[in-house]
């Protein structure tokens, strides 16, 4: 079996976005009979600027970057780098083909590149969509009126094409058009276990908490919790500038 990976974003970037479907590429390449074929528009890395970490495998699999040259006049509206994506894509397949495959995986986001979902369908592609995060209805994002309207009838419109909806929870399925009657699957963000046995532990140090990833939110009242019952943090993701000075104090 052959299938069709489309990630925007990809390693070597470290975003999740972008560490999720290199995880799967190299992973499902390495350890199914199913080969995973990947575009996106990340532009392969000569050569690798870091270390591959112990039980990595990188470069088993065959990587495409199509670049995001298009332009849209709704870019004005919509502020989603699949807009206009979608159409350098849809050069790319027309010409390279895509009949050798037997499904395709969209991953978001950006998410408008997922409009392609019926044109894969017409090739006779059975179409999977990872959303990851909420697409239409996003609570931190606090989207309003004809914006809110128009993401949630794109959405529905996809779906239409959808043999499978993945996404990291339940509670992420409960914002992704709840009431259509898709085919739902969870698949977690996780972490790397491959790199785990690399990872030296010099020091041992004990926090009462540990929170891991980014802070969406000024997170002054935590602190202030935190500062009241003397609790010790641990951060472990990218630096962040904040009002608070715990953060810096911890």
């Amino acid at each position: 079996m052959r299938g069709l990976l489309i990630a925007y974003a990809l390693g070597p970037q470290k975003t999740v976005g972008a560490l999720r479907p290199t995880y799967w590429a190299e992973e499902i390449n390495k350890n199914s009979n199913i080969e995973m074929d990947v575009v996106t528009a990340t532009p392969t890395p000569t050569p690798t600027p870091t270390p591959t970490p112990a039980g990595v495998h990188k470069n088993n699999y065959k990587r495409s970057c199509v670049e995001n040259k298009s332009s849209s006049l709704w870019s004005v509206f919509i502020k989603d780098e699949g807009l206009t994506w979608r159409k350098d894509l849809k050069k790319f397949f027309n010409k390279n083909g895509v009949d050798q495959y037997d499904f395709v995986v969209l991953t978001g986001g950006p998410f408008f590149h997922f409009s392609l979902g019926k044109y894969f369908k017409k090739k006779s592609l059975k179409v999977i969509y990872d959303f990851r995060d909420p697409f239409s209805y996003n609570p931190r994002y606090k989207d309003k009126g004809l914006k809110r309207i128009i993401k949630k009838n794109f959405e529905r419109w996809c779906l239409k094409y959808a043999d499978m909806v993945i996404t990291v929870n339940d509670t992420c399925h409960d914002y992704i058009a709840p009431e259509l009657s898709v085919n739902r699957v969870v698949v977690p963000n996780g972490y790397d276990e491959r790199v785990l046995p690399s990872v030296q532990n010099k020091k041992e140090i004990k926090y009462d908490l540990f929170y891991g990833g980014k802070y969406y939110w000024e997170p002054g009242k935590f602190f202030n919790v935190l500062e009241a019952y003397n609790y010790s943090l641990c951060h472990a993701g990218t630096p962040q500038k904040f009002l608070h000075d715990f953060q810096q104090s911890a």
